[in-house]
């Protein structure tokens, strides 16, 4: 088990474009800093991901949650969700309501499957990082 101090964290692929604008877009829409921003590149995310299948670690966004658990893909859009100011009730309606959750899973497994065609139209933005800006958890990578 690795431990790591940092907050609830965005783990992105800096490698595509069309993940380095959202990893943006989060960063603007999260001004108060509840959510770090670390690209999959970065030292610690390597470290972080380094159990995972190489088709989930390259294939989906993470999200090291409150209590520090790795969180993947569509559930990791949900916990991002439920952090980002004005999208709570969204994150709850969505866990709550089996068709929305469906709903919010089906639209991210069309956003991975395509985000090469979504690539190619996102103008170009740099990766961000944002880092120890969020205390007080260790996040911990645990086989299952």
């Amino acid at each position: 088990m690795a431990e790591h101090a940092l907050g609830p964290a965005l783990l992105y692929d800096d490698g595509c474009r069309f993940c380095r604008a959202c990893a943006a877009l989060v960063a603007r829409w999260d001004r108060g800093g509840r959510v770090d921003l670390l690209p999959r590149s970065a030292a610690a995310s390597v470290e972080l991901l380094r159990t995972l299948d190489p088709a989930l670690r390259d294939g989906s966004m993470h999200l090291i949650d409150r209590e520090g658990r790795l969180q993947s893909g569509e559930v990791a859009l949900l916990g991002l969700l439920a952090l980002l100011p004005g999208t709570g009730t969204l994150a709850r309606v969505a866990g709550a309501v089996g068709p929305v959750g469906w709903a919010l899973g089906a639209g991210y497994a069309v956003l991975v499957r395509n985000r090469g065609r979504l690539s190619r139209v996102t103008p170009e933005t740099a990766a961000v990082t944002r880092w120890g800006r969020v205390r007080g958890v260790a996040a911990r990578v645990v086989d299952d």
